[in-house]
């Protein structure tokens, strides 16, 4: 659980202390001792404790006091933290020269992950002969490499790198380029062959 303290406030007559909370997903609840999820504690010390918090806990969480001289409030930022985890990764492709081919890579995470493309082992540089298509909501973020034209030299082994405070993951996979020729040890052709096999032997 997460717990967010808050001392009791100085006045006469002594101060009432009450929680808001303001999610990052436009939700507010004003009175979380009262809210339905039955999350939400508040102990005698005013502390307001998550239990078990996920990320659409994530917010500002404000604490006023109020007596009959006036209120006060602060306001404090909770961010549930959790490393990026791939929903949709690439996939390994054998790509026709000259042809159109799109790798995409979708990832969850909170706060919402940053992604980055590499080619065997270096940072994808900025290129016309591909472009970067980005899609974000919150907490899940979703690029697409595309490439309008591939060439023989785009051959390689890529990588789908995915960050945020919380950690980051990785993940790779291989494009091979050919003139459509299949060449012997194929993994796409060995897989077609055994989907044949597998198929005639039922």
């Amino acid at each position: 659980s997460s717990g967010i303290n808050a001392e009791y406030g100085k006045g006469t007559p002594r101060p009432t202390i009450s929680w808001t909370i303001e999610t990052f997903e436009g939700i507010t609840i004003t009175n979380p001792r009262e809210d339905p999820s039955e999350r939400y504690e508040i102990d005698i010390y005013k502390t307001l404790r998550v239990r078990f918090p996920v990320p659409s806990d994530s917010g500002r969480y404000t604490c006023t006091a109020t007596n009959a001289g006036g209120s006060v409030n602060a306001t404090g930022i909770l961010q549930v933290l959790i490393t990026p985890q791939f929903r949709i990764p690439p996939k390994d492709s054998w790509v026709p020269v000259g042809s159109s081919a799109v790798f995409s890579c979708t990832v969850f995470g909170s706060p919402t992950p940053i992604i980055e493309w590499f080619k065997d082992n270096a940072y994808l540089p900025f290129s016309n002969t591909y472009q970067v298509q980005h899609v974000a909501r919150l907490n899940e973020v979703m690029e697409r490499l595309v490439f309008q034209q591939i060439r023989f030299e785009d051959t390689g082994f890529y990588e789908c790198r995915a960050s945020n405070p919380a950690g980051t993951s990785r993940y790779e996979f291989s494009v091979a380029v050919t003139d459509g020729t299949p060449f012997p040890g194929d993994r796409f052709v060995q897989d077609a062959l055994d989907n044949a096999h597998e198929f005639v032997e039922n």
